[in-house]
């Protein structure tokens, strides 16, 4: 099934929102329950959880998590040779 569907530039800028949304979610000191602050609301945990699952399975299910995965091995064997 891998190779079936593609991942775009715009998803990866997605999904690296979707992980920086849900940092700030679980750092922030409150559980976003201040109204009129920047702090975001943790009813929309599970749909950032989700936003992150289906993201993350769109890069395996494209074959560009292999991808980066090479060029990640590659990387650190030229490193280990120098």
């Amino acid at each position: 099934m891998q190779g079936t569907h593609t991942f775009i530039n715009e998803d990866i800028e997605e999904l690296t929102e979707a992980v920086n949304r849900l940092i700030k979610m679980t750092t922030q000191k409150t559980a976003g329950q201040r109204p009129n602050t920047t702090h975001i609301n943790w009813e929309t945990l599970d749909m950032e959880f989700m936003r992150i699952v289906c993201y993350a399975t769109t890069l395996v299910l494209s074959g560009r998590l292999e991808e980066l995965r090479k060029v990640t091995e590659s990387d650190t064997i030229k490193k280990t040779e120098v």
